[in-house]
């Protein structure tokens, strides 16, 4: 069968006389035939369905993208504090003259750890103000 002839089944309907009426006048402005208007109906109102299947369907895995994307997103920020606190504290020799000679007091330890967190953060917060101006830039 030659590629631009479309098989096509006859089916009988019964339409309420308003959307006989609807449908005729669409045809007309058209200057198409009725059968050709309730035709395209048909298609557009499968296509329709398949439409609203298919964001059915989508939509459950939508949320579960961007579910996985937040806790991505939350996991990469905690892995720039983390590398940002072991910069910290690679430094901390050079930047202090030397590596202490005796243990740290408790005290003395968090006061480190407040100083590396401290510095994680507004290294995290600089990467985000480069990531936004990189955006800007593209845009």
């Amino acid at each position: 069968m030659p590629e631009n002839i479309v098989s096509r089944k006859k089916l009988t309907i019964r339409l309420r006389q308003s959307v006989y009426s609807r449908l005729s006048d669409h045809a007309k402005l058209r200057h198409v035939k009725l059968t050709s208007e309730v035709t395209k109906a048909v298609e557009v109102y499968l296509e329709h369905l398949q439409r609203e299947n298919d964001s059915v369907y989508q939509s459950p895995l939508e949320q579960r993208m961007q579910k996985l994307e937040n806790r991505l997103a939350a996991l990469m920020a905690k892995l720039v504090r983390v590398c940002g606190q072991a910069l910290w504290f690679s430094t901390l020799p050079y930047t202090k003259g030397g590596l202490p000679n005796r243990p740290l007091s408790q005290e003395a330890f968090q006061i480190l750890w407040n100083n590396s967190r401290q510095f994680a953060a507004e290294w995290l917060k600089k990467a985000k103000l480069d990531e936004v101006s990189k955006q800007e830039q593209e845009s």
